[in-house]
């Protein structure tokens, strides 16, 4: 976990530095919560900031797809204690720096 920890950290570290240079149009960011609770609405969002024109061609695939993916509820996460600890630990350090 310390090892995957700090490689989720140094990526986003180098991610963080060179996000500059990423060109207008070749970057969309977008929110967990807004693709939860708004899937086909988000999707179009990076559609439109990517420039991709076949919106128009997929929307209705991937909003088919959408439905039957309706009833998915994810589960909880859950750690044993150890694993938490070590975790939340790690996330200390991290906010420090």
């Amino acid at each position: 976990m310390r090892k995957t920890f700090s490689s989720y950290s140094e990526l986003m570290h180098a991610f963080e530095a060179s996000h500059h240079l990423i060109l207008d149009g070749q970057f969309a960011e977008l929110t967990h919560e807004d693709l939860y609770e708004s899937p086909l609405d988000s999707l179009e969002r990076i559609y439109g900031e990517l420039g991709l024109v076949s919106w128009e061609e997929v929307c209705h695939s991937l909003a088919r797809r959408i439905r039957q993916a309706g009833s998915y509820r994810p589960r909880p996460v859950s750690l044993q204690e150890f694993s938490e600890n070590v975790l939340n630990a790690l996330l200390e350090k991290s906010r420090s720096l």
